[in-house]
């Protein structure tokens, strides 16, 4: 976006850490409109997203050791992005349990209260790697998937619009999920599972046509995390069970 000084402040920075705010204030608006919300919900966020980033980043650093170990002044630029999505996921999980530890909570009621702003977190993400052509795709012949796009280092070829494919999925995945937490009955586990499904095939889908990740070695445990987060989400969301105390807003967890 622009320079200050020896500072470059980037279209992807604005917009990710934009995202960030928006998610708190959203899980925030979420905890107040619920009568009973789980303890310390807006520090549940926070501590879910700091969390998240920071085992994210590390794992992209590992991912990307050669280019660290040259570059270290690089290792702690988090506003360029940089964040590995398995990490990321785990350490959201990761932080949530350990703060449901800690007020003696149990874990679904601050898993359904932040799946929204996850995926307005997810969906900023990828909005932001449209600007900057992170994640972009891997290239391929002419098809209605592909586009004249650049990578990351600004050299154009055919590839697949993998920022835009994300985007156009995500966004009203989000907005629909904001309008059912909004309405009565309250959301439970199975209704937040069914959107953590279509999120987990999302990325299925679209590590084979990026251009951007090694094919051998993170690559194949990168399928193999969506592939079993497909999988437990999908039997989540469908299991024939009733989850009468498992609502964000029941009386009893």
């Amino acid at each position: 976006m622009g320079s200050y000084g020896s500072f470059f402040f980037y279209t992807l920075t604005f917009i990710i850490w934009s995202g960030l705010v928006a998610s708190i204030a959203l899980t925030i608006w979420l905890a107040r409109r619920s009568p009973s919300p789980p303890p310390a919900s807006p520090t549940a966020m926070l501590t879910t997203l700091t969390t998240a980033l920071l085992l994210g980043r590390l794992a992209f650093i590992l991912t990307n050791l050669p280019f660290f170990q040259e570059q270290p002044s690089q290792l702690l630029n988090l506003w360029q992005g940089g964040f590995y999505y398995p990490a990321l996921i785990l350490g959201a999980l990761l932080a949530l349990f350990a703060h449901a530890r800690y007020h003696h909570h149990p874990l679904t009621p601050y898993l359904i209260l932040v799946t929204p702003a996850l995926l307005r977190l997810y969906t900023t993400g990828w909005l932001a790697c449209y600007f900057e052509a992170c994640a972009f795709g891997a290239v391929t012949s002419p098809s209605p998937l592909a586009a004249d796009l650049p990578d990351d280092f600004g050299v154009l070829a055919l590839r697949y619009q993998t920022q835009l494919i994300a985007v156009t999925f995500l966004t009203p995945l989000f907005l629909l999920s904001l309008y059912r937490w909004y309405r009565y009955p309250p959301p439970t586990l199975t209704t937040a599972a069914r959107f953590w499904f279509p999120l987990a095939l999302l990325h299925l889908t679209l590590i084979p046509l990026r251009g951007d990740i090694n094919p051998t070695g993170w690559f194949s445990f990168d399928i193999l995390f969506a592939a079993l987060l497909c999988g437990f989400t999908a039997r989540l969301a469908w299991r024939p069970r009733l989850e009468k105390d498992t609502s964000l807003h029941a009386h009893r967890y």
